[in-house]
């Protein structure tokens, strides 16, 4: 059958290449090519790089102590009577924590004040022998005068005396000086000799610590250092050492000893965190989120031209907000005074990364 010469003219017309048109004329085929946008730069913010003093810091584990902390002694005579406090009582100097029965210790008391008067008249007596009375004493010489007063047991009764007061005044068990009660262990009606309680003053603490050999350098008596508690790392106390021990531990540590100032949020006993600090000058120091990990390595990023730099870093001391750094002058790296470090908007970048400066 022959080909139908018409229809095969019509379809050779409708090809792009019979009909005049080139394949890659969008113009004359309609078609539009696609155009990639340009990536957006990432928005950054910088710091200038400047030399300065790093504060260096060392965290060490330590122990609360207080500095007057006593046991109470109920040294009465019979039973505790009353038991005034309770335990985390605060109590003022003075204030009588117990007390106990005062039956035997009034009757020495009496006894004690009967062998004093016996001893004066006896005194009288000695005095008269030696042509003197009680209103002469002043006459008498100070040798003569004592042996006077041997002799009538005078010295005897004003000893045992002063001891029966004492042991009066004991009955009432008074806080020596202002603090809380702790470790409550006696109860009305108990024996006295008994511990009471444990008095202690939180306005002052002792901390002790202890550091590596090799962070000696780091302490002297009298340097800073700030204590702060486990449960709540937002209360820094600033404190000074106050001692250190000239011997080097079994496992290399030296024990240090500071002291800080009290506050309610501080125990006797409590376990604490102490960070010591030393500055260090002529340093680069930089916040520690201008600081990214690249092939397993430190690295900052600098701000030129509208570019990140790719800069590699040695991390030499840190702290808890900031590095001191210098350049790995290994991978050919520099760093300058006046350097643009890009310390916001570093995570995403790449070397040669068009980044533009936040508002």
């Amino acid at each position: 059958m022959k080909p139908n010469v018409r229809l095969l003219g019509i379809i050779l017309c409708m090809s792009p290449a019979a009909c005049g048109m080139g394949a890659g004329d969008s113009r004359s085929s309609g078609r539009v090519e696609s155009v990639i946008p340009a990536p957006k730069p990432y928005e950054v913010s910088v710091i200038e790089l400047r030399r300065g003093i790093f504060n260096r810091e060392t965290v060490c584990n330590g122990r609360l102590e207080a500095i007057r902390k006593v046991d109470i002694i109920a040294e009465g005579y019979g039973r505790i009577e009353s038991v005034n406090v309770g335990e985390g009582d605060h109590v003022k100097r003075g204030d009588v924590i117990a007390s106990t029965d005062r039956i035997q210790a009034a009757i020495s008391l009496r006894r004690a004040r009967l062998e004093y008067d016996r001893a004066i008249v006896s005194m009288s007596e000695r005095l008269l022998d030696y042509g003197y009375s009680l209103s002469d004493t002043g006459m008498v010489s100070p040798s003569q005068m004592k042996l006077i007063r041997m002799m009538s047991g005078l010295t005897d009764a004003e000893i045992g005396l002063e001891q029966a007061e004492s042991g009066f005044g004991k009955c009432e068990i008074r806080a020596p000086f202002s603090g809380v009660i702790a470790n409550l262990e006696c109860q009305e009606y108990e024996p006295a000799g008994k511990r009471i309680c444990t008095l202690i003053d939180g306005n002052r603490y002792r901390v002790r610590f202890n550091i590596l050999e090799t962070e000696y350098s780091l302490i002297e008596k009298g340097g800073v250092v700030s204590v702060m508690p486990f449960y709540d790392s937002s209360v820094a106390l600033d404190g000074r050492i106050v001692s250190i021990n000239p011997l080097v531990g079994q496992n290399g540590q030296i024990s240090v000893c500071a002291e800080v100032p009290g506050t309610p949020q501080l125990l006797d006993g409590m376990n604490v965190r102490v960070i010591l600090r030393k500055s260090v000058p002529d340093m680069f120091v930089i916040p520690k989120n201008a600081v990214v990990s690249r092939d397993g390595r430190d690295v900052v990023f600098l701000f030129r031209e509208g570019r990140s730099v790719w800069t590699y870093v040695n991390i030499l001391m840190g702290n808890g907000s900031e590095y001191a750094v210098e350049a790995d002058k290994s991978r050919d790296a520099v760093l300058r005074e006046g350097d643009l470090v890009i310390v916001d908007g570093n995570y995403n970048l790449g070397d040669n990364t068009a980044v533009v400066l936040n508002d």
